[in-house]
């Protein structure tokens, strides 16, 4: 895996060098992971929107060798770390994306690519008071930290503005394995040079 993400790193600082035309954006986006998959309240229903994050986000377009398409690298992440569970845990979150437009007309296109989700997950240690059914009872927290990585293909729309960049995706989450999931991205994204 770690070969993978230097594959991804590479990729994501060279390619833009050989690139006819180029434009970068930044911006704030919301991420919702897994969606329609987990529980957020005691009787155990599956919200909708899975665990939300708030990541800063990084896309730039170029064209390869004057092709009809443009194709992009993105890069997003949680600066600083996302506290969850009333604080027992920190969460840290690096997306990095590749991929092309197949289709554009006027100010918007669709975009499809293939990314990585690398995580970590660096938990407090402690007890919490949780509900077993009939009453409360003290649970223990891991005090350790633990990574995952999560290979994703993404299927997106964009949308120009005339100052900004509406940018969203869906993930189609570990679709090499069993225990695929869903999760939702959605950036507001500036140009980078000015507002």
């Amino acid at each position: 895996m770690k070969k993978l993400l230097f594959f991804f790193v590479s990729v994501f600082i060279s390619l833009p060098c050989f690139s006819i035309t180029n434009s970068g954006h930044w911006g704030l986006g919301y991420y919702s992971q897994y969606i329609n998959e987990l529980s957020q309240n005691s009787q155990s229903e599956k919200s909708f929107l899975g665990e939300s994050f708030f990541p800063i986000s990084y896309k730039s377009n170029f064209n390869l060798w004057g092709g009809e398409y443009l194709w992009y690298v993105s890069l997003a992440g949680l600066l600083p770390s996302k506290k969850v569970n009333d604080d027992a845990a920190d969460v840290y979150l690096i997306q990095l994306a590749m991929g092309e437009s197949f289709w554009s007309e006027g100010n918007s296109s669709w975009f499809y690519g293939l990314g990585l989700n690398y995580g970590i997950i660096k938990g407090k240690g402690g007890t919490i008071e949780l509900n077993n059914g009939s009453g409360t009872s003290s649970f223990q927290l891991p005090s350790e930290s633990r990574s995952y990585k999560i290979l994703y293909l993404e299927l997106g729309y964009m949308y120009e503005f005339t100052s900004f960049r509406l940018d969203s995706s869906i993930q189609f989450d570990n679709f090499l394995g069993d225990s695929r999931s869903y999760s939702l991205l959605v950036n507001a994204l500036f140009p980078l040079g000015g507002l």
